[in-house]
């Protein structure tokens, strides 16, 4: 069953924060940056100006019960933090990840109580002949202690993302691997947090990104980019049995899960604004899910699952 459609306008969204959350929609308008809550059991949306977003503070997803807002938090001494807002008590939960990264993609526990970001520490190389490392990281924010699980040189680009499985079980993350022509070369790494185990797939990027790429704990759904362009379809790959069962065209660029069912990215806005439909699995039967009221560009969506 489709969720029910509902539509809004950013500049009527009531003031204050719900104590749960079951969707953030990160967009443009031309008034500026607009990020919106939807509250859990409602079609309505929050203005989340509460959180302090900005040029230092950035939203980074939604923990999968809805309760906890992932951000990055950058000092005026350069230090970076990772953490967020916890909704149901409105307290923030923060750790210091290092003094001088950039670059961070980050995907929340869960309960929130976790994250597992990809950090991007830049080579000291100016003339870019050597690639920057990338580390998959992990810390518990009760603790603070941040766990470095792997570091090889890559490269961050448009289809890099992270996920943490439902079960808080397995990380998945996609990035680019240096090649000698430059050219992309996307790969997928899983890791299971309980065994060590890295697990690697090349060609292999997440889509949706993140968190919204679990379809359940064992299974992705990911891009094959070393299929023809003109037939790749989104698969449901079995992290278990290496298979992977088509699902709908890539073309449809889907960029969140609701239920069963996926949010595909708009082709194109009207001077009217902007409209969101949701499809089947395998691409079919589209619903409408949100009309915004106004144009703007949506920078990214996350829902709580």
């Amino acid at each position: 069953m489709s969720p029910e459609p509902f539509e809004f306008a950013p500049a009527t969204m009531p003031a204050g924060l719900p104590s749960r959350a079951s969707a953030i929609l990160d967009l443009w308008t031309a008034a500026g940056q607009w990020v919106a809550i939807q509250a859990a059991g409602s079609g309505s949306f929050t203005t989340a100006t509460g959180l302090g977003l900005g040029r230092s503070r950035r939203l980074l997803g939604l923990s999968q019960d809805g309760t906890f807002v992932l951000m990055s938090d950058t000092g005026d001494n350069g230090e970076v933090r990772v953490g967020g807002y916890h909704l149901p008590t409105a307290t923030y939960r923060w750790a210091l990840v290092h003094p001088s990264f950039i670059g961070v993609d980050a995907a929340a526990s869960p309960d929130g109580h976790a994250v597992a970001f990809l950090r991007r520490d830049p080579t000291d190389d100016l003339e870019e002949v050597e690639p920057d490392t990338i580390s998959v990281c992990h810390v518990d924010l009760n603790t603070a202690v941040v766990r470095s699980l792997r570091s090889t040189p890559g490269l961050r680009t448009a289809d890099t993302s992270i996920g943490l499985s439902r079960d808080g079980r397995r990380i998945v993350a996609t990035y680019d691997e240096p090649a000698p022509d430059r050219r992309s070369n996307p790969y997928t790494i899983v890791i299971d947090l309980e065994t060590g185990a890295v697990e690697r797939f090349p060609a292999t990027v997440l889509a949706p990104k993140g968190d919204e790429s679990w379809i359940s704990d064992t299974v992705i759904a990911c891009e094959l980019r070393d299929e023809p362009s003109s037939e790749r379809r989104i698969r449901a790959l079995d992290l278990e049995t290496g298979t992977a069962r088509p699902l709908l065209p890539a073309t449809l660029r889907p960029i969140g899960r609701i239920g069963e069912r996926l949010l595909i990215y708009p082709n194109s806005a009207t001077a009217d604004g902007l409209q969101l439909d949701t499809v089947t699995p395998d691409g079919e039967d589209p619903q409408r899910f949100l009309t915004i009221s106004e144009p703007c560009f949506i920078v990214d969506v996350h829902f709580a699952h």
